[in-house]
């Protein structure tokens, strides 16, 4: 009869350690927050070249456009300064399609030395930060799915969809 070795009572087995799990899990936690975080601040960072014109007042010229034609991707008209030290330009481009007919007189500011404007007010708020709103839609997936929190990557899909629907919903005004 062979002979089974056995440990002795109150042995304890050891068992193989879980360290390789715990790195992968690590590096999956670390890659995903870096990933979200690229996501969120390059999302920012792209709104902010349009929202910075549409909040400071002193920095750039306000005024009116009112809508001549409009194409595939922009707008263009005449430009209006709402004060008498501004200088008039006799067409400008407003980016923001949506909503826009011939006619329309918007709100805008007029970029530093160039002939593009953009909307002022809630409306150019919110279009402004258009490009946060996809990428928090972008990052919600990875919050749920790569960092295993599916509550707060609801939460971030929410406030991206909510984002999205009131500049939608503002565009017309």
């Amino acid at each position: 009869m062979p002979v089974i070795a056995t440990a002795p009572p109150g042995a304890v087995r050891h068992r193989p350690r879980a360290r390789p799990r715990r790195a992968l899990g690590a590096c999956r936690v670390v890659g995903s927050s870096l990933v979200v975080t690229l996501l969120v601040v390059s999302g920012a960072w792209a709104s902010w070249g349009t929202v910075q014109y549409s909040l400071y007042a002193k920095e750039v010229t306000r005024g009116t456009m009112t809508v001549d034609r409009c194409g595939p991707r922009s707008c263009t008209g005449p430009f209006v300064p709402r004060s008498p030290l501004g200088e008039a330009h006799p067409s400008v481009e407003l980016e923001q399609r949506a909503g826009r007919v011939e006619g329309d007189r918007v709100a805008v500011a007029l970029r530093p030395e160039t002939a593009q404007v953009v909307r002022t007010g809630l409306a150019g708020f919110l279009y402004g930060w258009l490009p946060l709103a996809g990428a928090l839609l972008l990052a919600s997936v990875i919050v749920a799915g790569g960092l295993r929190l599916p509550r707060p990557g609801l939460a971030v899909a929410a406030t991206g969809v909510a984002l999205i629907t009131a500049t939608f919903l503002t565009a017309a005004t």
